[in-house]
Parts: structure tokens; sequence; C-alpha cells
């Protein structure tokens, strides 16, 4: 027999449970003291039959090998763990239209499992069902309808887990209360990340959510005083912090809207989306001294672009600078970003010629080393990024003719300015590191002919960069020659 089950309410999971509770009665002796329960062992060669064996109390240590069953704990203050962890203890669903594992009891620890397989919509690999006080940790959920549900369930810990590749959600919460939410990975789901149902008072601290394929988080309007702290949003490009109320959706921004002409970005962006007319969002955005380059901290404030143009959040925007984030109270949802003023160094190419002139200061190379104009001559096998460590934002490096064999990370603003592409080649020292990275704002790099990225590496990589000027250079024998990824304002000839 076959009973529905749909995620707009839960009453197919009260059938299920009933009918669970039936076919899976405890028919074990009372047992006195807690005990360890290993499987497989004499009467316990699967889960469900120690867990049918056990009291409270009881830990089932689960030894390594691939388990097809779906197991049904209705075992009060029951510790279920694999011996050695996920990687080496596989529960594969024996239906597909059955929970992987269905807790239906108080003080339930579920660790150090892969959990997968049930693929039918409605159920999960883990499912806590008017549970409280459980503890479901450092499990790997993957290939199920949702990963890990919480449903009519309060006061549990869901803690480091990795739910990734499910048909639906990652982690999916309906009448779920008081729960906390803590440093899980939810990746690469069917639907959303987490998403959230007429549940309150939930804590979610340091989780990842990205590549989801509809959002990375959503809460109904129904959802209420929940609360969310470093969330890792697009691969850890974006951190958000944030509180709610009348629902709210986010998700990462495939397409990065050009910044307006008199303002830097910091490389962090969110879409976020309205769930009803009164949804409201106060957002915190962090970022790292490091994100800055260019932009004058001080001067950092929430921006949106509408589709057409950026404006700057109306109302409460700013920056706290202590603790390294851009905040605003968000009433008109769309994409976010932390915009900024230059720091006073100027947006202008530097430049563009391949005549050195090594006599006022700069720093030179040649194919035996470095030096300032007028100093000690220093000797190097990595002598463009030695210059480059010794320079000062604004500088120039000018390298001479010559072959020079190096991966080069350019991470400050500086001219590197080669004698020509036809008279000096850098050539890839490892094959699977870019040859120029550059991970700073405004850079200047022209005159080189880039070679040897051949292990799916560009030659030039900027990753999420602005205002650079790439120019008069040769990019051959690279996987890619010039890569921009997240970057914007950057001009190429």
């Amino acid at each position: 027999m076959i009973f529905a089950n749909t995620k707009s309410g839960i009453g197919g999971k009260v059938v299920t449970a009933a009918l669970l509770v039936l076919f899976f009665a405890a028919s074990s002796a009372v047992v006195t003291s807690a005990a360890d329960i290993y499987v497989p062992a004499g009467g316990n060669q699967n889960i469900q039959q120690a867990v049918n064996n056990a009291s409270t109390g009881d830990t089932i240590i689960v030894r390594d090998g691939t388990y097809n069953e779906n197991v049904y704990v209705n075992v009060t203050d029951l510790i279920i763990r694999s011996e050695n962890g996920s990687g080496n203890c596989i529960v594969n669903a024996k239906y597909e239209n059955t929970d992987v594992f269905f807790v239906a009891a108080n003080y339930v620890t579920i660790t150090g499992f892969t959990v997968q397989g049930a693929t039918e919509f409605g159920y999960a690999g883990i499912c806590l069902f008017g549970a409280g006080y459980c503890y479901i940790s450092d499990n790997n959920v993957l290939n199920n309808g949702d990963g890990i549900s919480i449903l009519d369930s309060g006061y549990n810990l869901v803690a480091n887990n990795i739910v990734t590749g499910n048909n639906y959600t990652g982690i999916y919460m309906e009448l779920a209360n008081a729960n906390i939410v803590l440093g899980n990975t939810a990746t690469n789901n069917g639907w959303e990340g987490i998403f959230i149902a007429s549940s309150y008072n939930n804590t979610f601290i340091r989780n990842n959510a990205s590549n989801n394929t509809i959002y990375e988080f959503y809460s109904d309007e129904y959802s209420q005083n929940n609360t969310v702290k470093d969330l890792q949003l697009c691969n850890n490009q974006t951190s958000v912090s944030f509180t709610y109320g009348n629902g709210a959706g986010l998700k990462c921004v495939d397409t990065v809207p050009t910044e307006p002409s008199e303002k830097l970005d910091i490389s962090k962006y969110v879409e976020t989306i309205e769930v009803c007319a009164d949804s409201w969002l106060f957002l915190n955005m962090s970022y790292e001294e490091a994100d800055l380059g260019c932009v004058a901290e001080d001067s950092l404030s929430m921006w949106e672009h509408s589709g057409t143009d950026w404006v700057e959040v109306a109302g409460t925007t700013g920056v706290n600078t202590a603790k390294n984030y851009v905040y605003a109270n968000i009433t008109e949802f769309n994409i976010l970003a932390p915009l900024g003023d230059t720091n006073g160094v100027s947006l202008e190419p530097l430049g563009s010629s391949n005549v050195l002139n090594c006599t006022g200061g700069e720093l030179c190379v040649n194919e035996s080393g470095w030096w300032h104009d007028g100093g000690t001559f220093n000797a190097s096998d990595t002598r463009i990024q030695d210059a480059i460590g010794n320079a000062s934002v604004g500088d120039t490096v000018y390298v001479y003719n010559g072959s020079y064999i190096e991966n080069v990370n350019v991470n400050k603003q500086l001219t590197l300015q080669g004698e020509g592409a036809d008279v000096v080649t850098v050539t890839n020292s490892t094959a699977d590191h870019h040859v120029f990275n550059v991970t700073a704002d405004l850079v200047n790099i022209s005159g080189f002919n880039v070679t040897g990225a051949t292990s799916y590496m560009p030659g030039i990589y900027l990753n999420g960069r602005q205002h650079c000027n790439i120019y008069d250079n040769i990019a051959s024998g690279n996987y890619n020659g010039i890569y921009l990824y997240y970057s914007s304002n950057n001009t190429l000839s």
C-alpha cells in the first residue's frame, strides 16, 4: 500500500509513522543498564535489529560496510554511530519511498554515516518526526528526496553534516522550533539548500549553502524569530548574517552587474527574494581586510541593483569597521553588494610603453635577480615575485628581456611592465598554477609572453578584481589564456 506525502503538510508522515510503529515493534528483553551493541554481531545483523534489541541509554556501534535498510528509531536516549566514520559506513535505503533513518524518539544521536537512496519526493536521508533533544552530526547525506528533514520537532542539534546532491532540499524544516543548525554544508541540491516552513526560534550558525538550483536559503512568511549567523554563500565568496520577518529568500548571483563608474565593490554579492509584501531583512555582509583592495573602508555601504541601475539602499545602511561588516535594513529585495569609494589611488590606467625607464627609483628585474634603481642587486630564482614583494602600492616593476620560470602572485596595486612580449617570456614553474594570479585591484600588466599553465589553469587569472589593465601581452600554450572570474571594469587590449 502506498500513501501520498506532500511537503505542504506532514499528514503523510503520520500515516507512515503509524505503519512503521506496527512493523518495527520492539521485541527485546528489558535491559537494566546501558550497553554497547555492535552491528553486525549475534542477533544484530543490521541496524534495525540492533534498534529493536536496544534499551534506553544504549549505544549502537556500526562496523564498516554497506547496509541496505530503512531504520525506524523509537528508543529514547539512544546513540547510533559508525565505528570509523561516514566514509566507511553506508546506509542505503531498501525502500525509496521511506526515510533511511526515521527518528520518532527524544535524545537520539545519529553520527558518522553515509545515508542515501530515499529518493522519492517527501522522504529524507534522516528524518526527525516529533523528536526532541536529538544530535545529528558528521553524516554525508546524498541522493535522497531531501537530505535531512526536521518535522514537528524541537531542541535538536544538527551539526557538521554534508547534504549534497539531493533531489529537492538539503535541510528541510517544517513546524520545527528552537533547533540549532550548525556547520553544515548544503550544496548542489535540486531545489533549496535550506528551507524553513512554519518554524520558529531556530538558529543557523556557520552553514555553507552554494550551487543549489533555486535558493540557497528560503523561509516562508509563517516562520518567525529565526536567526542566521555567518551563512557562507557562493562557494565561500560571500558571508551573511541576518534576521528577517515575513519570509525571505537568498541565492547566489550568477551574473554580476557592473558597478557604477564612481564606486568600487569588494566582490561580495547576494540576491534577495521577497516572499510577501511585508517581508523585511536586516542583513550584515562580512568582509576581510584583504577584500578591500583600493576601497576606502569607511565609505562602504549597501547598494542594490534592480535590474537596470545601482542605487544605495534607502534608510539604514553603513559599515562597522571594527567588526568588518556592511549592514542594511532591506525592504526592497534585489541584488545587494557593498560598494565604496576609492582610497585615493587613481582609477586611471598607468600608461602603456615598452621602453623601460629604470632611473627613477623603480624596481627592475633581469634574468639573474632584481634591484631598486641605485640599490643593491639581489640574486634570485623568483625575481619578479621578489620585486613585487618589495614594491609599494603604486610602484612600477620593469622586467628586462629574457626567460623567467615562476608563478607570480600580484597582490598589490602596481604596474608590471615587460620589455615586450616578443622578448620577455614568463613560463609557469608549476603546471597546476596560474602564471600571473592577480589578487589586487588597479593592476597593469603589459609586455609579456605568458605560457605553460597547462593543467586546467589560465595564464593570467583575475578573481573578483576590477579596474585592471591587461594589454600588449601574448598568452599562448595555456589551458586558458586570460580568465576573469567575478571581475568587472577591467580592460583587455
